[in-house]
């Protein structure tokens, strides 16, 4: 399948473009490189470590946060999986995964939604990690999760692939990647340097100290309501549903947060996939209704709010003091303080940055197809 058949198909105008079966990122191809390339032996394949953007490296802010990548012991549980991932606040494990005598141990990688996944699917907590990873990763089921970056990709950069993602490889995603693993010092495939997740973008974000990083990268002048998704886009449950429910719903839309209302418009709270993971470590039920979940389950994390005209670095600092994805955004002018206007999550803040260095709107396919090819058209300089 070519380039422009595959667009066409997935309804996308960007490509990440991987080295051949593997997920490690060369570059991007998008529908405007399409139309404004040369010849058809020479598209203009953009390079992601060449990017002009002053930012720091996915690699740097790994190492500067001091935070480790969990990673499953010989033998994990998913159940161990999930209470490793709930203790050091993380969404997503390493697991090294054993080949047959053909096949070389590779590694592997766990994250809320398939902690998630199992708990809807009634896999048992005592399954083997590797054994659902293998289940996951067979040839004939391969649905990326994630791309395999070097540790020189610019944080803006990464933000993109995440954004990118689904049009990675050979088979789509149902959504962005919330993850990138970032390959290690070696230059080895199978040698990660660590997981570089969407929350590690605000704590990048929320690091910008001088007023001048701000001001490079943008993100004093972005505010929340611009990148929020509002609550009209943002699933809901209502609080007699079952968690099950709420946890189908979120996987159903690839939505990492649902509204809990009841029918009065009443709100009650959210349930994201760290809730699941919570559930199926403990051993909860998957018939306990939303509203017993959330009241044992109080939420001590501190302020899961934010304004809508507050800035993506307010945002991102608040993400990164608590490590929690997801900020609700309510409007104070509106005199209950209660009844929220949308969410933003950390992904969203990818999004906003990745919209500052968007220097040209993407251009659509249906231009490409109308235009007759790049000897039929020409773009405005």
């Amino acid at each position: 399948m070519d380039a422009t058949s595959m667009m066409a198909e997935r309804e996308v105008n960007h490509l990440v473009v991987v080295a051949p079966g593997s997920r490690m990122v060369v570059g991007t191809l998008s529908s405007l490189d399409l139309v404004l390339r040369t010849s058809a032996s020479a598209p203009l394949l953009r390079s992601p470590s060449k990017s002009q953007v002053v930012s720091p490296t996915v690699g740097e802010l790994l190492q500067q946060h001091g935070h480790f990548t969990p990673q499953c012991k010989e033998g994990a549980s998913l159940r161990d999986a999930a209470d490793l991932l709930l203790r050091s606040d993380r969404t997503a494990a390493v697991v090294a995964v054993h080949g047959t005598d053909e096949q070389r141990t590779h590694l592997g990688m766990l994250t809320e939604n398939d902690i998630m996944q199992a708990y809807i699917d009634g896999w048992r907590p005592e399954t083997d990690a590797q054994e659902w990873v293998q289940t996951h990763e067979a040839p004939q089921l391969t649905i990326p999760q994630y791309l395999l970056v070097r540790p020189s990709t610019r944080l803006t950069e990464a933000a993109s692939l995440m954004l990118m993602g689904a049009s990675a490889g050979h088979v789509p995603t149902r959504g962005p990647l919330h993850h990138l693993a970032v390959m290690g010092n070696s230059g080895i495939q199978g040698s990660w340097l660590g997981i570089f997740s969407t929350l590690d973008i605000a704590r990048g974000l929320a690091n910008l100290h001088s007023e001048l990083d701000i001001a490079q990268v943008g993100v004093d002048e972005t505010t929340v309501d611009m990148v929020m998704k509002p609550v009209t886009d943002v699933p809901s449950v209502k609080p007699s549903d079952t968690i099950q429910h709420a946890f189908t719903e979120l996987l159903n839309t690839s939505r990492h947060a649902a509204f809990v209302f009841d029918e009065h418009g009443a709100f009650y709270g959210v349930v994201t996939p760290r809730c699941a993971m919570e559930a199926f470590a403990k051993g909860v039920p998957p018939s306990t209704t939303v509203i017993s979940w959330l009241q044992h389950h109080k939420n001590d994390e501190g302020p899961r709010h934010i304004e809508p005209q507050d800035t993506l670095h307010d945002a991102a600092r608040v993400m990164m003091a608590y490590n929690i994805h997801h900020l609700v955004v309510r409007n104070s002018e509106d005199e209950t303080f209660s009844a929220p206007v949308g969410v933003v999550s950390s992904l969203d803040l990818a999004r906003g940055l990745t919209s500052i260095y968007s220097h040209r709107p993407f251009e659509s396919l249906g231009w490409l197809y109308n235009c007759g090819g790049p000897h039929s058209c020409s773009v405005a300089k």
